[in-house]
């Protein structure tokens, strides 16, 4: 995590640590060239490390050399660590939150009687009503072929 341009240095005094954004791992490095970026997922939050740590679930690194990873946005979340991508919400759910972690926590299904064919949707206003003369007994439908025809002798 430090490196030294110091010839016949008698101190640890001397060594530089790696800015942060970079690790080192190698003994007796000479330059802030041997300061090697963090990779795609990974981050250094503070200078000297030895290795860059993974990105925790809910937020992503999309560039090298990050300091801190960024939060998925709405309409996103993601489950692993080390991601440099979030997974957007699937038609029929909709996430007003960033950062979210679990699917199932983050992409809320549009109710019973409602569809929607939006992927990443960031509100219930995406989710819209079947249309008269059908229904869906289903949260977190689709399609508007999730909307039925209601029955004869029905009316909706």
């Amino acid at each position: 995590g430090t490196f030294s341009t110091s010839v016949a240095a008698t101190s640890i005094s001397t060594c530089t640590p790696c800015p942060k954004g970079t690790f080192s791992n190698v003994i007796g490095a000479s330059s802030l060239a041997s300061c090697t970026a963090c990779q795609l997922g990974t981050f250094a939050d503070n200078v000297g490390l030895s290795q860059c740590k993974f990105c925790s679930a809910g937020f992503f690194g999309n560039v090298t050399g990050l300091a801190a990873c960024y939060p998925c946005p709405m309409g996103t979340f993601v489950s692993r660590s080390g991601a440099s991508s979030c997974d957007t919400c699937p038609a029929g759910t909709f996430n007003p939150k960033g950062g979210q972690i679990f699917a199932m926590d983050a992409c809320q299904k549009c109710a019973a009687g409602y569809y929607s064919d939006q992927t990443a949707a960031t509100s219930n206003s995406t989710c819209l009503p079947c249309p008269i003369g059908t229904f869906s007994t289903v949260s977190g439908a689709s399609s508007l072929s999730m909307c039925l025809p209601c029955p004869a002798g029905t009316v909706r």
